[in-house]
């Protein structure tokens, strides 16, 4: 077994990903091996959680970025495709079409259902919710 890469190269791949957020690019920049990123991740939970913290401050990044007054059109729509890519609940579409199926021989307790439920429509709109309370009642 190889030994592993020297660790100011990880904390160079951790400083890399808190600023731009893409895990294989910054290891390719840093000298890492793909392979080594993930047998890191799969053995190391430190590692895996120093990971989670770096995407996250990349995300603050982009976040920060937003709000600056001199960001071009196309800058922002890019940095939303990536914020939806690492922070999906906050930035999903709210424009967002679900579909239900339950099978009637399922057995689910009421609470059960409406916890499931409250976790389906958590993120609503508030006129999403009108819509459907209106529609619900003109039934």
């Amino acid at each position: 077994m190889p030994p592993r890469a020297p660790e100011p190269l990880w904390e160079r791949y951790l400083a890399e990903l808190a600023q731009h957020g893409t895990k294989r690019k910054c290891a390719e920049r840093v000298g890492l091996t793909w392979r080594a990123i993930i047998k890191r991740l799969d053995e190391d939970v430190e590692f895996r959680e120093r990971v989670d913290f770096a995407m996250e401050l990349c995300a603050d990044g982009f976040e920060e970025m937003l709000v600056a007054p001199d960001l071009g059109k196309s800058q922002v729509v890019g940095l939303i495709v990536r914020l939806k890519a690492l922070r999906p609940q906050q930035y999903i579409e709210r424009q967002v079409s679900m579909a239900v199926n339950v099978s009637a021989d399922l057995a689910v307790s009421p609470e059960d259902a409406k916890a499931l439920l409250a976790s389906l429509v958590r993120d609503m709109q508030p006129r999403t919710v009108r819509m459907l309370t209106e529609g619900a009642r003109a039934g």
